[in-house]
């Protein structure tokens, strides 16, 4: 049955009837969920409330009636305002059981009016005895009518409650019923569906392990090198095993003529391998005369290098020499430029003191104008003194304090005389000094002139003289360059030759290399040939 189907078909089965049994499961499980659903949604919206509301209007009914005879024992109305008030509540719960129970609207409707009577009855009478206004005439007739009302109702309450009751354990049962039979029906289907995947796994369990116990016991007679060729293997299935064995003949099929192939190839090979044995001898011989040559052109080229070498060294030092030189040369010519501009900053100096000094001559020129002033106030002043002396004298004893202050006024001014001398003198001496100085700090900034413009002039020829050290250097780099040039040729040359010899020898190794291949490939020949003799 399964013999067409692939592996992976055969796996889909399993799962395919693993799947149907979930399914079964589930929609079982779905089914008697939705069953108890609704049962409980029922006792959740209407059977609790009925039984409820059922138990309440009997516990307050019987209520009622205790209230109506406390208050007429008693003869206290507020136990019977509280009894109606009772009454009310009963009313609204009945109203409610006629919204839940409509199967029973009419018995509903028959309890709500024997109860009316009974409140009525019962109040009247109540409301009578308490007020005193009974008729005792009538009394025992309406007391009957009530009693007879109250067992009415109360029968009637009672038996509805019991109906509720009754109701709600029979939807119980039910309940318990269906989840009983549900667990049976899915445990049931549960195991039938285990048994066919069980059936069906052993199945293809069996066919598979069959189909691949062929396939390895075919292989492990061609793997023990006692099988033939010739034979192929048994296909069983359609499957993937039967695809590998179908694949396998076909291959060993095409195995069985390659040997074939081989076996006629091989001595055409043993015969080029003995040639090509030959041949590589020769063409050893050969490569060594070679190699013997370039090891002759690279020892010439070896001393060519070192004497280019020689050379070029000789360059590259008289080229550093001349750097140096050119270097001297700059500093030179740079420390040149700064004399020079020393030079003329001190030319600067000295123009900027001389000016300084010239001004304090003429200072000083005024200061002696000023001193004259000074001496000529000092005159005036001594022959005021003089006067006032004489003046004192004249005036005799009166004028002696008067005299006292003129001759000290007068032996001031005299002092101020001295002082202003000896001042004057002093500038004529400061005068010629800064003339003496005016004309040496001229004669310093025509020698500080001169002296600029011979350190430019210097500058000048070690500018030229630089230029010539660049132009001596510039030869120096190009014969350098040039030897530079020849050095890499020739060690390009001396590479060459190297590599030549090293090629050489690798080439005389490749030779060795492939006789030794050659003669591996001569004993593989008959390796090969005793090999293919097993497989016919």
């Amino acid at each position: 049955m399964f013999r067409s189907f692939s592996l992976l078909k055969k796996i889909w089965v399993i799962i395919s009837v693993a799947i149907f049994a979930f399914l079964v499961v589930l929609a079982s499980t779905i089914y008697f969920r939705a069953v108890s659903s609704e049962s409980i949604i029922l006792i959740k919206d209407k059977m609790y409330d009925r039984s409820k509301f059922a138990s309440q209007i009997v516990v307050e009914f019987n209520a009622i009636e205790e209230f109506f005879t406390q208050a007429v024992s008693l003869s206290d109305p507020d136990i019977l305002t509280t009894a109606k008030i009772t009454e009310e509540r009963v009313l609204i719960n009945l109203g409610k059981l006629k919204q839940l129970d409509t199967v029973h609207l009419n018995q509903l409707e028959a309890l709500q009016k024997d109860f009316r009577m009974y409140s009525k009855v019962a109040a009247q009478i109540a409301e009578s005895m308490i007020e005193g206004s009974l008729d005792m005439s009538t009394a025992q007739n309406v007391i009957q009518d009530k009693t007879t009302l109250y067992e009415t109702a109360k029968r009637g309450f009672i038996a509805y409650e019991k109906q509720t009751d009754d109701s709600f354990q029979e939807i119980l049962m039910d309940m318990s019923v269906s989840s009983e039979r549900s667990v049976l029906i899915i445990a049931f289907c549960g195991t039938i569906l285990l048994i066919i995947m069980a059936v069906l796994g052993h199945m293809i369990g069996s066919n598979i392990s069959k189909t691949a116990n062929n396939l390895a016991n075919s292989l492990h007679v061609l793997a023990s090198g006692k099988g033939s060729l010739s034979s192929r293997l048994s296909i069983d299935s359609e499957d993937e095993f039967g695809a590998v064995a179908r694949n396998f003949n076909e291959f060993i099929s095409l195995l069985q003529h390659s040997f074939f192939a081989i076996a006629q190839l091989v001595d055409p090979v043993i015969h080029t391998a003995d040639a090509l044995t030959k041949g590589m001898q020769e063409l050893d011989s050969m490569t060594n005369q070679q190699k013997n040559d370039a090891d002759t052109v690279s020892h010439s080229m070896e001393e060519m290098q070192f004497s280019v070498q020689d050379i070029s060294l000789s360059a590259n030092a008289a080229s550093g020499s001349a750097n140096d030189a050119s270097r001297l040369a700059k500093l030179g010519y740079e420390q040149t430029t700064s004399s020079v501009k020393a030079s003329q900053d001190l030319a600067c100096e000295i123009s900027h003191v001389s000016l300084v000094i010239t001004t304090l001559a003429e200072q000083t020129q005024e200061v002696g104008g000023i001193l004259k002033s000074i001496n000529d106030i000092a005159g005036q002043t001594n022959l005021l003194a003089l006067n006032a002396a004489i003046e004192a004298a004249r005036a005799g004893d009166q004028g002696r304090g008067f005299a006292v202050v003129a001759d000290e006024v007068r032996l001031l001014s005299s002092r101020t005389a001295s002082s202003v001398t000896i001042i004057h003198d002093l500038l004529a001496k400061l005068t010629q000094n800064v003339e003496n100085a005016v004309h040496l700090m001229q004669n310093a900034v025509v020698k500080a002139n001169n002296s600029a413009v011979m350190a430019a002039e210097a500058g000048s020829s070690i500018e030229l003289i630089n230029q010539e050290i660049n132009n001596i250097n510039m030869v120096n780099t190009q014969i350098a360059t040039a030897t530079e040039e020849q050095t890499m040729v020739a060690s390009l040359v001396l590479n060459n030759t190297h590599q030549m010899a090293t090629s050489f020898t690798q080439t005389i190794q490749l030779q060795r290399s492939v006789a030794d291949i050659s003669d591996q490939l001569r004993n593989l020949s008959y390796e090969l040939n005793e090999v293919s003799a097993k497989f016919r």
